[in-house]
């Protein structure tokens, strides 16, 4: 079982993984639960500010990607229900801006209920695997009169002999006509993307090392 973070009061959600990668969820729930249907599938959590006249709210918008009807069984007169989600858990990846925007993509239930708010269900854990970095073009180069920075970008491992792959940055300066040259980043999820510095130079040639920062966590929100 897992710690679980409620938003909606009177509820309280956990999984179990079997040994063969099946995953039960489990809604415990004071008061019965009159669920007309309940679906599976990769969710998007979207977070946002909505403008509304002169004054802003913040809110997030869930919705379900190639969802798919799920089984489901209520015990307790309602109170429980489990959920059978198969070896559709995958960990949760995203972005969230300091300003509380972004977008995170995660396993998820719906729980349709009529006549009420309908429940959803997010199964956020981490990678138990190591990342593999990509990148679009493994060659980057810039020129302006006379000066020229490029880059060769190389997919590596960590110094700590450890599984996790690192980015590895050549870049190199020569010429005049640039201060500086910054090599940076974007990361894409959704609609949502980021960028971040992986270092600059003013001459000459230097090398860079980046690798994801992975959080531990285990929750059922």
């Amino acid at each position: 079982m897992t710690y679980s973070y409620n938003l909606a009061s009177g509820h309280e959600a956990s999984y179990y993984v079997s040994p063969g990668g099946n995953v039960m969820v489990n809604v415990q729930s004071s008061s019965p639960l009159k669920v007309r249907a309940v679906y599976v599938g990769e969710a998007r959590l979207q977070f946002m500010w909505v403008s509304s006249g002169k004054s802003s709210h913040w809110q997030f918008v869930p919705t379900l990607v190639n969802q798919s009807p799920a089984q489901y069984n209520q015990q307790n007169q309602g109170q429980t229900v489990s959920v059978e989600l198969g070896n559709k858990l995958f960990p949760a990846t995203g972005i969230i801006k300091p300003n509380l925007t972004g977008e995170i993509r995660a396993p998820a239930i719906h729980f349709d209920i009529p006549y009420a708010t309908d429940l959803w269900v997010f199964l956020l854990r981490t990678p138990w695997y190591p990342l593999e970095i990509g990148f679009d073009k493994s060659a980057l180069s810039i020129s302006h009169d006379s000066a020229q920075a490029t880059a060769e970008l190389q997919r590596g491992s960590d110094n700590l002999g450890g599984d996790e792959t690192t980015l590895k940055a050549y870049v190199s300066m020569h010429g005049e006509g640039f201060k500086k040259v910054s090599l940076i980043m974007k990361r894409n999820v959704g609609d949502i993307h980021v960028e971040e510095s992986i270092g600059e130079i003013t001459t000459g040639m230097e090398t860079f090392t980046w690798k994801p920062s992975v959080s531990n966590f285990d929750i059922a929100l």
